[in-house]
């Protein structure tokens, strides 16, 4: 990886305000977490930075464009391959027995293991 995109990864993982023609999009702005959910959202300024073109409210309802293990990667930046691979994979389990807890049929499921046997399904594609 060369010195500029980990320059990008920064910026983006820290919230930093990039203005004139340093992003690819020749806008002026910064990628934030808005609701720290690994969705980055691109918040765009005037050209020099002094404000946002967007009410900062309006935020959130931006299109999301870095999300999912593309988004953890950048917010867990500079941490092993591994650690982040594992926190990834146990906070989309969170998820999903979050997403199944009140299902009827729950206390005969082993969520977990279904998890796990879709992760690995999809693995295999």
């Amino acid at each position: 990886m060369t010195k500029q995109e980990c320059r990008f990864i920064n910026s983006i993982r820290s919230g930093t305000v990039i203005y004139g023609n340093g992003w690819a999009n020749g806008k002026s702005g910064c990628f934030k977490d808005i609701e720290d959910s690994c969705q980055y959202r691109f918040c765009e300024t005037d050209e020099k930075a002094w404000g946002y073109l967007q009410n900062p409210q309006d935020h959130k309802n931006l299109p999301v464009l870095a999300c999912g293990l593309v988004a953890w990667l950048i917010k867990h930046w500079g941490t092993d391959t591994q650690t982040i691979y594992s926190g990834y994979l146990q906070a989309r389990l969170n998820q999903y027995k979050n997403e199944h807890k009140t299902d009827a049929d729950v206390f005969k499921r082993d969520l977990e293991r279904e998890f796990y046997d879709q992760h690995r399904a999809k693995e295999e594609q």
